[in-house]
C-alpha cells in the first residue's frame, strides 16, 4: 500500500480554472496549433471491480466510444452489485445508484433494469428511514414514470416529513429565543433538496425546495421577501435571501429577477451588502465577467455547485467560450464526465488558440486524471495521460512561452513516483533532479532527500539538507519540511559518525514544532504536528508522551490519513493494544475506504498476535478481515495474517513488485507472529531491498529493523 503521497502528488488538485478570458497574458507567439484528443481508457473488464465504476462509466459515456458493447455487461454488474449490497449495505448500493444514474438509458433493456433497481432501492430506503435516498430515487422515478401517481404520492411523504420536522424546529428556536444561525444549521431539509437539484430532475427538484422553504419559514419565496417582515429578522432574512438568489439564478430570466431584488437596495445592503454588490455589478452591463465568477464562488460557498453551476448561463452571446468552459468547469468534479470535458475543451482550443482559460482547464483535468491513475496504481494509463501532458506543454509553450502554467516540472515531481512503484530509482531520481531545476520547490528537494536516504547515500542526503537554507522561495514551508524530515535527518548523522549532532536535530524539530503549535490555528496542520511530535518523541525513548501527543491529535482531527498514521507508530512500537482501540473507532467511520481499513487490520492482527494479546482483545480486528469481500489480492493477504494461506502461496500469486513488497512484508509480520524472529526480519530485509520506497510496508519494516537495534534515550525536556 503506497504511504499517503507528496503534497506535490496531489498539488495538480490545486490547479485551478477560473472564467476569466486573458488573451494577452505574458508573452504569446501568434501561432497555431492544433490538439489531438488525450488517451481514452480501456475498459479492465477482466477483472469489474467496484472502485473502477466512475471509470467504466467515463469511457461509456465517450460519443462513439470503442468500448460501447461492454455497456450491458457494465450496467449488469452495477445492478448485481446493487441488489446485493441494499440489505447489508445499503451505503454501497446507494453509491452505485449515483454512479448508475449516469449510464445511457437509451437501451431499453437497460433501462427497465434500471427502473427496477431504483424501485428497490427507493423501498428499502422508506423502510429504513433514510430519507435523502428515498428522495433522490424518487425523484429520478417520478422523471422516469411520471403517469405512476403512487410514486408522486410516495415522494409528497418525504417532502411533508422534511418540512414538518424542519417547521417545528424553527418554530421551537424563535419561541425559545435560541441562536437563530445555529437553529438554521440544523434544518435536514435544507441540505438534502438543495443537494437534490441535478439535471435530470432539476424541474421537480426545485419547485419541491421553494415550497418546503415557503412552508418552514412561513414566507413566499420572492423579490419582495427583502423588505418583508420576518420574525427572524436579518438573520433569517440573510439566509432566505441566499436561497431567493439561488432560485432566481435557475428561473427564466435570472438578471431581470436579480434587477427586481435590487428595487430593495438598501434593505439589501443592511442584510448582505457583498451581495448586493456583487448582483449591482451583474446587472449594470451584460459582460461583467468578473461579477459572474464573484456569484458562482459566492453561491457554490453557501448553496452548493447543484445551484451555483447555473451561473454558466450568466453569459450573453459572444461569450460563447467562456459559458462552455464554465459549464466544464463544474463538470470536473464528476469523474465520469471527465474524458467528454477534455474533449469539449480540446475543440475549444482548436477553434481559439487564445483561450487560455481552455488551456488552463485542459492541463487541470488531464493533470487529475494522471493523480487518479497513479493513485491506484495503473501505472499504463498513468504513463498515457502523463504523455498527454507533455504534449500539451509543448504545444502551449508554441504560444505562451514564459507561463509557468503549462511548466512540467510539476509531473516530473508526480511521474518519480510512478517510476518508484517500479522500483526504478534511476529514473525517479532523474526526474526530480529536473523538476527541481525547473522550480526550486521545496518540496521536491524533501523528495530527493528521502530518496538518498532510502538508497543510503547519506552525505548526498546530508547536502540536500543543507541546501533547505539556501531556497528563495517559501522559507516557512522550507523550514517545516526540514523539521518534518529530523527523524531521518538524525540517522543521516549518526551514520556519518556525529551522534551528537543528530540529538540536536531530534530536539531541535520537538521544540520547533511546539513553537509552531501554538501559533496556528488550522486543526488538520495542529494534529499533522502533533504526530510529528510523537514519533520524535518514541525515537527519543518517551512513548508515554507520544501516545498522549497522538491521542490529542486525533481529538483535534480524527481524520483517517491521522488514524492510519497513528496505528503504523503504535504498531512499530508494540503498543498494539492501544492500536486495536484505534482500529474499532477507525473502521466505524464510513468516510475512510474499505481497503485502508483492510490494510490496518491486516499490520494489527499479526502484531497483536506478537505481543501476546488475547483472542477476545483483537476479536474486532480478526472478524472484519474474515468479512472483508473485495480484490483478490487482498482477500490472499487476509488470509495470509490469519494462517489460513502461506507464505508460498502468497509470493506465487505476486505478479508485479508493489505484490512482491507487501508479500514479503506480511509475511514477516505472521513470521513474526509465530515467534519466528529470524524469518521474520529476514523478510522485512526483502522488504527494503525491492526498493519500493513509497510504499509504507517499506518504511515499517525500514523502522522495525531500526528498533531491534537501537538503545533509547531521553527525552528533552
Amino acid at each position: 500500500m503506497k504511504i499517503f503521497l507528496s503534497s506535490f502528488f496531489f498539488a495538480a488538485l490545486l490547479i485551478s480554472c477560473t472564467h476569466s478570458e486573458i488573451k494577452d497574458a505574458g508573452s504569446f507567439k501568434p501561432v497555431s496549433v492544433k490538439l489531438e484528443y488525450g488517451p481514452v481508457d480501456k475498459l479492465i473488464s477482466s477483472e469489474l471491480r467496484v472502485e473502477n465504476i466512475p471509470q467504466y462509466i467515463a469511457v461509456l459515456k465517450v460519443k462513439n466510444s470503442p468500448e460501447e458493447k461492454n455497456l450491458k455487461k457494465v450496467s449488469d454488474y452495477i445492478f448485481r452489485n446493487m441488489e446485493s449490497k441494499i440489505k447489508n449495505d445499503f451505503a454501497q448500493a446507494y453509491r452505485l445508484w449515483v454512479f448508475s444514474r449516469k449510464l445511457n438509458y437509451n437501451n431499453s433493456e437497460i433501462k427497465k433494469d434500471f427502473i427496477s433497481i431504483t424501485k428497490k432501492l427507493s423501498d428499502a430506503s422508506l423502510k429504513n428511514g433514510h430519507i435523502k435516498e428515498s428522495l433522490n430515487t424518487l425523484l429520478v422515478l417520478k422523471s422516469l414514470e411520471p403517469e405512476k401517481k403512487e410514486i408522486g404520492e410516495k415522494l409528497h411523504g418525504v417532502i411533508r416529513w422534511l418540512q414538518d420536522i424542519d417547521r417545528v424546529r424553527m418554530n421551537n428556536c424563535l419561541k425559545k429565543g435560541r441562536n437563530l444561525k445555529q437553529c438554521i444549521v440544523t434544518l435536514t431539509g435544507d441540505n438534502i433538496l438543495r443537494e437534490a437539484i441535478y439535471t435530470e430532475v432539476s424541474t421537480d427538484a426545485i419547485s419541491l425546495y421553494r415550497g418546503y422553504l415557503k412552508y418552514v419559514h412561513d414566507t413566499d419565496i420572492n423579490e419582495k421577501l427583502i423588505s418583508r417582515k420576518l420574525r427572524g429578522g436579518n438573520v433569517l432574512k440573510s439566509y432566505l435571501v441566499d436561497r431567493l438568489t439561488g432560485l432566481l439564478l435557475m428561473g427564466d430570466n435570472p438578471r431581470k429577477q436579480f434587477q427586481e431584488m435590487l428595487k430593495s437596495t438598501k434593505e439589501l445592503n443592511e442584510i448582505n451588502g457583498y451581495l448586493a454588490g456583487i448582483l449591482m455589478r451583474l446587472t449594470a452591463t451584460e459582460d461583467n465577467i468578473e461579477a459572474i465568477n464573484q456569484l458562482s464562488v459566492y453561491l457554490t460557498e453557501r448553496l452548493g455547485v447543484n445551484i451555483s453551476k447555473n451561473s454558466c448561463r450568466l453569459y450573453n452571446k459572444g461569450y460563447e467560450v467562456l459559458k462552455k468552459i464554465c459549464n466544464i468547469k463544474f463538470s470536473l468534479s464528476d469523474t465520469t464526465s471527465s474524458i467528454v470535458a477534455r474533449n469539449q475543451l480540446v475543440d475549444i482550443i482548436n477553434n481559439d488558440n487564445l483561450s487560455l482559460s481552455a488551456w488552463k482547464s485542459l492541463y487541470d483535468i488531464s493533470y487529475k486524471r494522471f493523480s487518479l491513475f497513479a493513485e491506484r496504481e495503473y501505472i499504463s494509463e498513468a504513463l498515457k495521460e502523463a504523455k498527454y501532458i507533455k504534449f500539451l506543454s509543448k504545444r502551449a509553450g508554441l504560444i505562451w512561452k514564459d507561463n509557468t502554467a503549462f511548466s512540467t516540472a510539476l509531473l516530473r515531481a508526480m511521474l518519480s513516483t510512478i517510476h518508484l512503484l517500479r522500483g526504478d530509482v534511476k529514473s525517479a531520481r532523474s526526474e526530480l533532479i529536473s523538476s527541481f531545476e525547473m522550480n526550486k520547490s521545496p518540496g521536491v528537494l524533501s523528495q530527493l532527500f528521502q530518496l538518498e536516504f532510502w538508497e543510503k547515500n547519506y552525505k548526498q542526503a546530508a547536502r540536500y539538507m543543507e541546501m533547505f537554507s539556501t531556497l528563495d522561495v517559501n522559507k516557512g514551508y522550507s523550514l517545516y519540511l526540514l523539521m518534518k524530515a529530523a527523524r531521518k535527518n538524525s540517522i543521516v548523522n549518526e551514520k556519518l559518525g556525529d551522534f551528537e549532532k543528530a540529538r540536536r536535530i531530534r530536539t531541535a524539530a520537538a521544540m520547533y514544532f511546539k513553537d509552531l503549535y501554538k501559533n496556528i490555528s488550522d486543526k488538520t496542520m495542529r494534529s499533522r504536528i502533533l504526530i510529528d511530535t510523537g514519533e520524535l518523541y518514541f525515537d527519543l525513548g518517551n512513548p508515554e508522551i507520544a501516545v498522549q501527543l497522538f491521542q490529542h491529535a486525533l481529538y483535534i482531527d480524527g481524520s483517517c490519513s491521522n488514524y492510519r498514521e497513528i496505528i503504523k507508530a503504535l504498531i512499530t512500537w508494540k503498543k498494539s493494544g492501544m492500536a486495536i482501540d484505534m482500529f474499532n473507532a477507525f473502521s466505524g467511520k464510513s468516510k475512510c475506504s474499505d481497503k485502508s481499513k483492510l490494510y490496518v487490520a491486516l499490520s494489527i492482527l499479526p502484531s497483536a498476535v506478537r505481543d501476546g494479546k488475547k483472542k477476545y482483545e483483537y476479536a474486532s480486528v480478526l472478524e472484519y478481515l474474515e468479512k472483508y469481500e473485495g480484490k483478490n489480492w487482498l482477500m490472499l493477504l487476509s488470509g495470509l495474517v490469519r494462517g489460513k494461506v502461506t507464505c508460498k502461496e502468497v509470493l506465487g500469486k505476486a505478479d508485479n513488485l508493489g505484490k512482491k513488497t507487501e508479500g514479503e512484508f506480511y509475511c514477516g509480520l505472521y513470521a513474526w507472529s509465530t515467534g519466528d524472529e529470524k524469518q521474520a526480519f529476514s523478510r522485512f530485509q526483502s522488504t527494503l531491498e525491492n526498493k519500493i520506497y513509497n510504499y509504507i510496508e517499506h518504511e515499517m519494516a525500514f523502522w522495525f529493523l531500526r528498533y531491534k537495534s537501537i538503545s533509547k534515550t531521553a527525552a528533552p525536556k
